[in-house]
């Protein structure tokens, strides 16, 4: 399963461009460059997408997954989720996003039941590069939660696009 499972790791909302604000031109731009990314992907026979539902580029990533299961019928989206409680200190506007995301996906996983631990953000993390063999990215800040994941990645030689910002 691993040859045709893809991963996405990227920063939260406060390290891109558009902060919570997703809109404007350049989200738009953005937005473009990781459809044809999942698209290349898949058209390269990757049809399992794993996201960590985080705010910002794991939830973007999700939902394109989403949009596009809608044409390509055999892709599957699976949210690898770091606790029950990740939403904890979330507005109500972000669990309900959080939420309709998690009631499509084809698979939710949890790797611990409670935020309890500073390590299951990393165990999330790991889970997912270890599942799979390519890892599509948005990291512009390499000393990073998402760019230690990139770099996990490379060490692991796994296939890398970082789509940037």
């Amino acid at each position: 399963m691993k040859e045709i499972t893809c991963c996405f790791t990227g920063h939260r909302p406060a390290k891109l461009p558009w902060g919570y604000e997703e809109r404007g031109a350049q989200f738009r731009a953005f937005l473009k460059k990781l459809e044809r990314a999942i698209i290349d992907a898949i058209e390269r026979g990757y049809t399992h997408f794993i996201s960590g539902g985080a705010m910002g580029f794991d939830m973007i990533s999700a939902e394109m997954v989403l949009k596009l299961k809608k044409k390509y019928k055999n892709i599957t989206l699976e949210c690898a989720l770091p606790c029950f409680n990740q939403t904890n200190r979330w507005n109500e506007a972000q669990v309900a996003r959080y939420e309709k995301i998690l009631e499509q996906a084809d698979c939710v996983n949890y790797v611990s039941k409670r935020y309890y631990f500073n390590g299951c953000m990393a165990v999330r993390n790991a889970y997912m590069l270890e599942c799979s063999s390519l890892v599509i990215a948005c990291v512009v800040d390499e000393k990073s939660g998402a760019g230690g994941t990139l770099l996990k990645a490379q060490k692991m030689g796994l296939e890398i696009v970082n789509i940037g910002v």
